[in-house]
């Protein structure tokens, strides 16, 4: 048996231009056993063909939440509610975990870390350290699995991946890295790989509820997800002296 960790992030890294509606940046992602991913790929499926007969297209918040390219029907009002119940019904059913890493960006932007060639850099080592206790010697490995992003950050993730298999992190060795996880690999929204749609999912609700938003549903259903409760799945950058 194995494990997939599915990466995806949420806001913007830009220190030099915080956006003052959405001041956080998260990185985290779902995690799902591999026997799991077929069953979990088709009731997301059959979630989009139940409603829009068809399953050729990502679950993509940023779409859905505006009702923009396959989710037009979603600005109906009544088809809207009917989505979104059969959307926390189906994710609520799923199983997978959820770790994140939390960056506050006003006050990151001042903070000697800052300095980092990007925050994803960071939020790896704290997440593959994650991933690699949740392996631990029950499982027979690890993959990672990243949505595309911009190309320097990209090769950033790159750089990043290649040192910690080579120089492993503060609480994991390189050997232990290499042993329990496999790769980690950059895939497309295209590719429609459900831990990604997954992952997307997940993460707007955490950058809002520490953003200081109302919590909503979506709130509700991601903190049942987290892995050992939210104080041990969310590491909140930057971190406390």
């Amino acid at each position: 048996m194995k494990k997939t960790l599915g990466l995806d992030e949420s806001g913007n890294d830009h220190l030099g231009k915080v956006d003052p509606d959405y001041p956080v940046f998260v990185v985290g992602g779902v995690i799902l056993e591999d026997e799991y991913i077929p069953t979990a790929s088709e009731a997301v499926n059959a979630f989009k063909r139940d409603l829009f007969g068809r399953d050729d297209f990502v679950l993509h918040t940023a779409e859905f939440t505006r009702g923009r390219g396959a989710f037009t029907r979603v600005q109906e009002p009544s088809f809207r509610e009917q989505f979104y119940e059969q959307l926390y019904r189906m994710m609520r059913a799923l199983e997978f975990s959820v770790i994140a890493c939390v960056f506050d960006l006003n006050r990151y932007a001042s903070h000697p870390q800052a300095a980092a060639p990007s925050l994803y850099s960071l939020a790896l080592p704290r997440l593959t350290n994650q991933f690699c206790d949740i392996i631990g010697n029950r499982y027979h490995g690890g993959r990672i699995r990243v949505e595309k992003g911009r190309r320097e950050q990209d090769r950033a993730i790159a750089r990043c991946w290649d040192e910690l298999r080579d120089s492993g992190t503060t609480q994991t060795s390189a050997q232990t890295i290499r042993n329990r996880i496999e790769f980690l690999r950059p895939h497309t929204k295209k590719e429609r790989l459900v831990e990604l749609e997954l992952a997307d999912f997940v993460l707007t609700p955490i950058g809002r509820h520490f953003a200081g938003y109302p919590d909503e549903s979506e709130w509700d259903i991601v903190r049942e997800k987290f892995h050992g409760g939210a104080d041990s799945a969310v590491t909140i950058f930057p971190e406390q002296e």
